[in-house]
């Protein structure tokens, strides 16, 4: 599971597209564990700061709207 959030994510900040996902997914599906953990390690920072990106983005846009 956790790497189908992980390729969601990444898929979703435009990180990959969808042909390298079916690369990776065979790669989950035949247990190359080595070859989606170098994926990670070589995208880990950029997701990381989508993540951080988005989740500033959203609390700045809930701070600055009027209560009701």
């Amino acid at each position: 599971m956790f790497y189908t959030f992980v390729f969601q994510d990444a898929l979703y900040f435009g990180l990959c597209g969808k042909d390298v996902m079916a690369v990776l997914a065979d790669a989950i599906e035949n247990c190359r564990w080595a070859e989606l953990e170098a994926w990670l390690d070589a995208h880990r920072g950029l997701l990381i700061q989508r993540h951080e990106a988005e989740a500033a983005a959203s609390s700045v846009g809930s701070a600055s709207s009027p209560s009701q």
